[in-house]
C-alpha cells in the first residue's frame, strides 16, 4: 500500500461533501479510503492470527469510516439547566465507549464501555452529579457568554462541535443581501442570506439581525442552528424550510433600494456582523 488509513484525511472529505458541488469527486475518494482501510484491517488481523474475509474488512471499514460522521452534537442547554444531547444520524450502531465530550471550561466526559447508541436515537449528557451520564461538574458549566464544545472519538478525531455566542462571532457572515424584491409593492421576497464558514454547528438561538435605516429586527427562536458551511435566509415576508424557514413577517419592505446596513448580533449583544450597501 502507498497510503496507509487517514481517519483524519477522512473527516475533511466529510465537510467537503456538505458544500462540495461534486459529489461524485468526494464519492470516489470516499471509496478509496474505504478500500485502504479495509486493507489496514485486513493485514492487521492477518499479523495478529485472526484473519478477516474480504467482506467483513470491508464492511469493518465503512463503519469505522462512517461511525464518527453520523454522530453530531444535536442540542447544548446553557441556560438553568445545562446538558448537551448527541444524536446517532446515521444507518449503524455506534458504540461511543471511551470517546468524549470536551469543554473548555471543565475536565472531558468519557462515555463508559458497552455505551451503545441506535440509529435515529439520542442520548444525554448532564452537568448536575446526579444524572447517569454527567459532567460530575460542581457549579456551572457552560458559559452563557459563550463556549466550544467537542464530541471526538476514541482515536481523539473530532467528529461534532458546537459553539454559541462570543465563541461563535468569528464564524458566521453575511453572504448576501437581496434589497430589491420581486413581489409587486410589499418586496416580500427580500432576504438575508447568512452563512456559516466554520465545521461547527453555530447556536443562533437569540441572535438578531437588523436594519440600520428600517430599524426593524429579527431575532432567532431558541434552538435555531446552522450546520457547518451550511446557509440560511431571512426573508422579509416570505417562507422558505428549504432555507431556514425564517421571516422578518414584515407587510412592507424592509431593506431601502437606495441604500441601509444589516446588522447582526449575538444574544448578549456582540457585533458579529455587518453588511453595508
Amino acid at each position: 500500500m502507498n497510503e496507509t488509513f487517514n481517519p483524519e484525511r477522512v473527516e475533511h472529505l466529510h465537510q467537503s461533501l456538505s458544500s462540495h458541488s461534486e459529489k461524485m469527486t468526494i464519492w470516489t475518494q470516499l471509496n478509496a479510503q474505504v478500500t485502504k482501510g479495509a486493507e489496514t484491517l485486513h493485514h492487521q488481523a492477518e499479523q495478529n492470527g485472526l484473519p478477516l474475509s474480504p467482506l467483513h474488512s470491508w464492511w469493518q471499514a465503512c463503519y469505522e469510516l462512517c461511525s464518527g460522521y453520523q454522530m453530531k452534537i444535536s442540542q447544548v442547554e446553557y441556560g438553568e439547566e445545562e446538558y448537551i444531547v448527541l444524536t446517532n444520524h446515521g444507518p449503524a450502531i455506534v458504540d461511543l465507549s471511551h470517546w468524549t465530550l470536551i469543554s473548555n471550561l471543565a475536565r472531558p466526559f468519557v462515555f463508559p464501555p458497552q455505551t451503545h447508541l441506535l440509529p435515529g436515537d439520542s442520548i444525554r449528557v448532564d452537568v448536575q452529579r446526579y444524572a447517569a451520564l454527567s459532567f460530575h461538574h460542581r457549579g456551572r458549566l457552560l458559559s452563557v457568554s459563550g463556549d466550544k464544545l467537542e464530541l471526538r472519538d476514541n482515536r481523539g478525531i473530532c467528529v461534532s462541535s458546537w459553539v454559541y455566542e462570543r465563541e461563535a462571532t468569528n464564524f458566521i457572515v453575511i453572504n448576501y443581501l437581496s434589497y430589491d424584491g420581486q413581489e409587486k409593492y410589499t418586496e416580500a421576497d427580500e432576504f438575508v442570506e447568512l452563512m456559516n464558514i466554520s465545521p461547527h454547528w453555530v447556536d443562533l438561538s437569540g441572535w438578531r439581525l437588523s436594519s440600520v435605516r428600517g430599524k426593524q429586527v429579527f431575532v432567532f427562536a431558541k434552538r435555531s442552528k446552522l450546520a457547518p458551511f451550511a446557509t440560511c435566509r431571512v426573508y422579509t415576508n416570505h417562507f422558505d424550510a428549504s432555507t431556514g424557514g425564517y421571516s422578518f413577517q414584515s407587510p412592507r419592505a424592509i431593506w431601502h433600494n437606495k441604500g441601509d446596513e444589516a446588522q447582526l448580533h449575538t444574544a448578549h449583544g456582540d457585533m458579529v456582523y455587518c453588511y453595508a450597501y
